[in-house]
This record gives C-alpha cells, sequence and structure tokens, in this order.
C-alpha cells in the first residue's frame, strides 16, 4: 500500500495532507475511481487502520493532523492511504502494494505544515522501508542562514515493533562528522540543526547503516512567517539511464567508505 503521513509534533507547526483522487500524469486516467480515506498506525505489536471518509473522482481533501489526532495513541505517527475498498484491519505487518497503480511518479498527496502565518508543502508518498536498509541522501537545499531548521526523518517498515537507528551527519566538502543522533523507526524524529553552519560551495550529507528514511528540511524565520519545507532525494534519484538499484550501491559504497 502506498501511504500519506501526516507530519506531528513540529515545533509552532500543524501538519495537514491534502489527498487527490487523480493520478500524477495524464496517460492513466482510467485509474480515477471513487476512493476510500484511511487512516493507519501502530500500535507497537499491530497495525491498525480505520476508515474515516471518501473521496470522488477529481476530488481533493485536507485531512489535518487535528483532524484524526483523538483516533490514535499519543506520539504515534499517523498514515493516511486511498483504496478502493474501506478496510478495519489489525495485522502484524504491512507489506508494499502499488495499489494505486501509477509508477512514474507514484500517486501522491501534498504534505505540509503550516501555522496561522503561513503554508508550506511537498508532493511525496511513502512505502514501507525493509529493516535492513541503509541511507545515503545529500542535502543541496539545506538553507543554511535560515534563523530557525529542524531535520524531520521519516521512517516506517513493514514490522509494527518500533526501534532505533543512528543518523550521522556529515559536511560532503570536509567528510567532518556535524553531529550524530538515535531516531526511531514507525515514526518521525526531530533534530534541531538551527546554527548548523556550512560554506556556500558545501552541502549536508545523512548517512545511516541502521536503516532508511525520508530525510526533510523544515526552515523558517523567528517569526515563523518565512517557511520551506524540502525533502532530500537519493543519490541514485539523479540517474537517468542504467540499473538505478545498481547505481544506487555503488555511489553508497563509496559514500560510506569516504565518511568511514
Amino acid at each position: 500500500m502506498i501511504f500519506f503521513p501526516l507530519l506531528y509534533n513540529v515545533p509552532a507547526m500543524v501538519g495537514h495532507t491534502t489527498l487527490h483522487n487523480f493520478p500524477p500524469n495524464n496517460w492513466e486516467k482510467n485509474l480515477v475511481r471513487p476512493k476510500q480515506i484511511n487512516v493507519s498506525w501502530t500500535d507497537g505489536k499491530r497495525w491498525n487502520t480505520k476508515n474515516i471518509g471518501s473521496l470522488d473522482p477529481y476530488e481533493s481533501k485536507k485531512i489535518s493532523y487535528y483532524d484524526i489526532k483523538n483516533l490514535l495513541p499519543l506520539d504515534t505517527l499517523p498514515l493516511l492511504s486511498l483504496t478502493d475498498k474501506a478496510p478495519n484491519t489489525i495485522v502484524n505487518s504491512i507489506n508494499f502494494e502499488n495499489n494505486l497503480g501509477t509508477t512514474w511518479p507514484m500517486w501522491r498527496a501534498t504534505l505540509g505544515l503550516e501555522n496561522n502565518n503561513s503554508i508550506t508543502s511537498y508532493q511525496g508518498e511513502l512505502i514501507p522501508f525493509p529493516s535492513s536498509g541503509s541511507m545515503l541522501s545529500l542535502a543541496p537545499f539545506f538553507q543554511k542562514d535560515a534563523e530557525i531548521s529542524y531535520l524531520i526523518f521519516v521512517n516506517i517498515e513493514t514490522k509494527p515493533e518500533s526501534r532505533e537507528g543512528l543518523i550521522e551527519i556529515f559536511s560532503s566538502k570536509t567528510k567532518e562528522k556535524i553531529l550524530s543522533k538515535k531516531i526511531k523507526t514507525n515514526n518521525i524524529s526531530i533534530i534541531d540543526i538551527t546554527g548548523v553552519s556550512i560554506d556556500n560551495d558545501d552541502m549536508l550529507v545523512f548517512k545511516s547503516t541502521d536503516l532508511s528514511s525520508i530525510p526533510l528540511i523544515f526552515s523558517s524565520s523567528n517569526n515563523y512567517t518565512n517557511l520551506s519545507l524540502e525533502h532530500t532525494h537519493p543519490p541514485a534519484a539523479l540517474s537517468i539511464l542504467g540499473n538505478r538499484f545498481m547505481v544506487q550501491k555503488d555511489i553508497k559504497k563509496k559514500w560510506f567508505q569516504l565518511l568511514s
């Protein structure tokens, strides 16, 4: 299943996700049909899914974290999904199934953060990572002059249990470690990087040999009127031709050696 997370616990911000019932391209219009809206979460032992509404063809619907927070335990990542039928299930594991059909790109939602002054968002989706995964991601969009900066790491795995893994952050230019933190699976982890400084010709590199994750970079002015939310890509996303999985494996191996 393809999931669309609802961000939460970001200081001074409220997470929202806007679901769209139309494909992200113009050649798979036959996939548009009424969809059920569901929210899933883990209680640490099982994956739970509850139906919370429906979405007509070509309709969009914005869902705030406050709309569904009372359905979940505290400090739990809500995962929205769109399906043909309304599931109300409790299962031991979740597996990736492209139930929405599109692949280039996958079906997406608008994931964002907002407050009373402003709003920021990006287009994205989330599928379960393998528990044996690792992560290498480059962050050229880090705004080093922002007055407030947070890293937001988003992870879900097939099993409902939560575990911790180490994330290390390096300078791509000097290969020096800037900081390291433990983050959790099946949740979001927020790291304050306000005050981290790098040169104009440098960028941050995120590395983990313990788990996979999607890194987001949230930047803001002190009064929260100027906001930015960027996500990074694995290096293979920059390749055009060839076997992207082999490209990713080769790039990871070389960077892991450089940063060891």
